[in-house]
């Protein structure tokens, strides 16, 4: 969402896409996913992994309070227009890059048209639905996911206001047994991945929006840190289970992340000035260029089947495409053209 210059600037919540932003990475490069089933390395990927899945609830939830103030700033209608309008282009445009740059797997298996081929067409035919919902940068999926979300307040707001919590929470009912516990007694299997569309967004986007910043500067800071470490200690326990009982494959979704979610904005709500003076919040102006360009990044060493088992490199490479992606962005956010693409 477009970060508005105003005096009650988030500066924490900008700071905080940082260390979001390397999460979604880490998701990416799964470092030490490739060492021994039952190994202390193989546990420990898990770990990584399942720590990392409180960013993409911190984005939306993040996404939903900014375009709270945005509607209270322009009027809603106004406001969802402006982020549609910039979220489509964002999409449209690297939709386009990423649609001509097939998976390393397909090009050498292929050859570099038959990859995209595989990657557009083949996947447009084989699955309509779900190409349509995440594009052919699978990374894509949450800015298709915002944008399905918009659509949903939208049409409630303007026929049912009271349903869209009842409604969010439905839906993120589904995303959990489609997702996390579809291997369960209670599960589900969904026509798409549990992910997409608004089915996980939708509630954390309307629980930002909701959110008080009053009443987040009452609480302790106490309050924030049960929320979040207990948010991710519970993300850890679910997904241990449902991979141990089910064998369920990494998800995106948990009961925990709306804990930690919350945990995470309140505390940006308490303290907007928090890290104002480091470095972070203008690196997290740039997070979503970073999230857009990191999977390109990630096919170099990839292509040179570069890959070594040091702990350096499994654990490195995370901060290098971080600063790689982020130089960049630097580069583009300097072009009135290539800004908006980017920040």
């Amino acid at each position: 969402m477009p970060s508005a210059r105003r005096d009650d600037f988030l500066h924490s919540a900008q700071a905080l896409r940082v260390p979001a932003v390397l999460a979604v990475i880490v998701i990416h490069a799964a470092p030490f996913d490739g060492a021994p089933q039952g190994t202390a390395l193989r546990e420990l990927s898990y770990l990584l992994n399942d720590l990392a899945r409180f960013a993409i609830p911190f984005f939306f939830i993040l996404s939903g309070h900014l375009f709270a103030r945005s509607a209270a700033r322009r009027g809603e209608p106004e406001a969802a227009r402006r982020s549609a309008r910039r979220l489509s282009a964002v999409l449209l445009v690297w939709s386009a890059v990423y649609a001509l740059l097939p998976h390393v797997k397909d090009f050498r298996a292929f050859g570099y048209w038959g990859g995209v081929r595989l990657k557009t067409v083949d996947a447009l035919l084989a699955d309509p639905l779900s190409f349509l919902l995440q594009g052919p940068g699978t990374h894509l999926w949450y800015v298709v996911s915002l944008l399905t979300v918009l659509g949903a307040v939208r049409l409630l707001s303007r026929r049912r206001r009271r349903l869209l919590l009842p409604t969010a929470l439905a839906l993120y009912a589904l995303c959990l047994l489609g997702g996390t516990y579809t291997g369960s007694p209670l599960g589900l299997a969904l026509p798409v991945e549990a992910k997409l569309g608004p089915l996980g967004g939708l509630l954390l986007f309307t629980l930002g929006m909701r959110q008080d910043a009053a009443f987040a500067r009452s609480e302790s800071a106490r309050v924030h840190g049960l929320l979040i470490f207990g948010g991710l200690g519970l993300i850890v326990i679910e997904m241990t289970a449902a991979r141990l009982l089910w064998s369920t494959p990494q998800q995106d979704f948990f009961l925990g992340s709306v804990p930690v979610a919350v945990g995470m904005l309140r505390w940006c709500l308490a303290g907007p000035d928090r890290l104002r003076r480091t470095v972070l919040p203008r690196w997290g102006g740039l997070t979503l260029g970073v999230y857009v360009l990191h999977p390109a990044l990630m096919r170099i060493p990839r292509l040179a089947a570069f890959n070594p088992p040091s702990a350096w490199w499994q654990l490195g490479q995370v901060a290098l495409l971080y600063a790689a992606s982020l130089a960049l962005c630097l580069l583009l956010a300097r072009s009135k053209r290539f800004s908006p693409l980017v920040r």
